[in-house]
């Protein structure tokens, strides 16, 4: 979205080190200084009370958009072997974005190295039942993006997913009114992924990095 207005929050070190406080700081900064969309490129499988109730409060006024990780994981044990959610990304009020690649695999588009969802975006088979979802899935396979010193790299991701969708949000609330962000997931959640040429929006990307 060309029109969005970015508010960098840190929360990492160089790294990729960091601490649940920190973030937990970063998240209420975020709300309090008015974003009305949170992308969180980052994740733990560790389920901390103190992110999930300020992911809780912050969704009350922002949309909130995660990566669901990068091990080739099912969210539960029905999908996979040791299979786990990565939060915040499988919070149910949070979006967790699973990542695409640019040719139809044994998978699907599905890339190789994105955690998945295998019972779909509404239900979930987790044995505790707590109703923890991945929603959706986004380009995550050579993505470019910048790098120090004013140059760009190919990365791969749900990292690399996660922006892509929270900015396809900021532009779709550009041009669509939603009465509530209940009926903005239900639009995002019940367009079916069959239909979409991922191919073509990989093309797009190469043409216009």
């Amino acid at each position: 979205n060309p029109d969005a207005l970015i508010m960098p929050v840190a929360v990492l070190q160089s790294n990729g080190s960091g601490d649940m406080a920190s973030i937990v700081k970063a998240v209420r900064y975020a709300v309090d200084n008015g974003a009305e969309i949170l992308s969180m490129s980052f994740g733990s499988t560790e389920n901390s009370k103190a992110l999930q109730q300020a992911l809780q409060q912050a969704y009350q006024s922002a949309i909130l958009v995660a990566a669901a990780g990068n091990e080739s994981l099912g969210i539960d044990a029905a999908c996979s072997l040791n299979g786990r959610p990565l939060f915040p990304g499988g919070y149910s009020f949070v979006l967790g974005v699973m990542a695409t690649q640019e040719t139809k695999g044994t998978n699907g588009y599905r890339a190789s190295f994105s955690n998945y969802d295998c019972d779909g975006p509404v239900k979930t088979s987790y044995p505790e039942g707590k109703g923890y979802n991945y929603e959706l899935s986004a380009p995550g396979a050579k993505i470019l993006s910048t790098v120090p010193g004013g140059k760009y790299q190919s990365w791969n991701g749900t990292s690399m997913a996660t922006p892509l969708v929270a900015g396809g949000i900021s532009r779709l609330l550009q041009v669509s009114d939603y009465s509530s962000q209940e009926r903005l997931w239900g639009d995002l959640i019940h367009t079916s992924g069959d239909n979409v040429d991922f191919e073509a929006c990989y093309e797009v990307s190469e043409r216009h990095p």
